[in-house]
């Protein structure tokens, strides 16, 4: 998990430091450079759930549980996600940067569910 949360926060710190000159590799259009630079630096506070959600739905899988995992990110993914993204990029007319929010907040939920399934412990009771 050390070396997950190191090259995370690396990445965090990339994305919210180095967005302009990511950006500038990219595109020299300023319209996509205004519009991905304020969403790519959102995206450095993804990191944070993002890893949360990997360890934990990794560590259910490793301990037999792998159904737990697959229904957090079907309903994460389709349900949440999706609709999210929808709510805050085009609903509410945010764009790309609503869109992330809404992704982020898929994210954030679906690491809540995957820690509190951890904690509950019932993983530790299944044959495998």
């Amino acid at each position: 998990m050390a070396m997950l949360g190191r090259s995370r926060v690396t990445t965090a710190v990339a994305y919210l430091i180095g967005a302009p000159w990511i950006y500038g590799l990219m595109t020299e259009e300023q319209l996509v450079r205004d519009i991905g630079i304020p969403a790519f630096r959102f995206l450095s506070w993804y990191q944070v759930p993002l890893v949360l959600l990997i360890v934990y739905v990794s560590a259910l899988r490793g301990a037999g549980d792998t159904r737990t995992p697959l229904v957090i990110n079907l309903i994460g993914v389709f349900c949440l996600r999706i609709s999210l993204a929808y709510l805050f990029g085009i609903q509410c007319g945010f764009g790309l940067l609503g869109a992330w929010m809404g992704m982020s907040l898929d994210v954030g939920i679906r690491a809540i569910l995957a820690i509190l399934c951890f904690r509950r412990g019932k993983w530790a009771d299944l044959k495998i």
